[in-house]
């Protein structure tokens, strides 16, 4: 799981109390607290998948999807 950086920042949310705060950290700062954290994966904020120790939120770059081989494709192996 890769956070993703804007510009050197990573965008957050942190949950403070009952309020929700967002900003930026540096890419170093946010790797730290996900490092020393409890890593888990937030359902519920779609633009925030990560989430560390039930109180920072952090979004990830999406994993590139791998299609499936196309069947009967003519490779040089595969003569028809």
């Amino acid at each position: 799981m890769k956070l993703l950086v804007h510009n050197g920042k990573v965008a957050y949310l942190y949950q403070a109390g009952k309020d929700l705060v967002s900003g930026e950290l540096e890419v170093s700062v946010a790797q730290a607290i996900v490092k020393g954290g409890k890593k888990t994966k937030c359902e519920d904020k779609p633009y925030f998948p990560l989430c560390v120790d039930d109180k920072w939120y952090f979004p990830i770059e999406e994993e590139p999807t791998i299609k499936p081989s196309k069947k009967g494709r003519k490779t040089p192996d595969n003569k028809e």
